[in-house]
């Protein structure tokens, strides 16, 4: 990875200049088009901290030594879901603002749907 979108992250924390991206890959027949400005900064921060903290805490509640079968289908559920999160968090075109926001609604559904079926302990 290229540290250019964290030294965006920095700068935009600290109420440095916008940070943009165009792509010429086409979504939706829309050109790909991420902003990262000061308030998408710090809930990126949030996202960031938080789900960090929560992979860090998975890792030892649900390990892959006493769980194989699953804790690595959540590790990749879990780490969607953020990705997700940053996208929503920096898109600048509206329709893949809603398709970002619609892609964090059925992994959060599906990420719910999986800790409701599976109580804790099971494998």
């Amino acid at each position: 990875m290229t540290p250019g979108p964290l030294l965006a992250l920095a700068a935009a924390s600290f109420g440095g200049a916008d940070w943009e991206r165009r792509s010429g890959l086409l979504v939706g027949g829309e050109p790909v088009h991420l902003r990262l400005d000061a308030l998408s900064a710090l809930f990126l921060v949030l996202v960031c901290a938080i789900g960090g903290l929560a992979a860090g805490y998975a890792r030892e509640y649900w390990s892959a030594h006493h769980y194989p079968a699953s804790a690595s289908r959540s590790r990749a559920w879990w780490s969607a879901l953020l990705l997700s999160m940053g996208l929503v968090l920096t898109a600048s075109n509206g329709l893949h603002f809603l398709m970002q926001s619609y892609i964090v609604y059925v992994l959060a559904a599906l990420t719910l749907m999986g800790a409701l079926v599976l109580a804790p302990g099971w494998p």
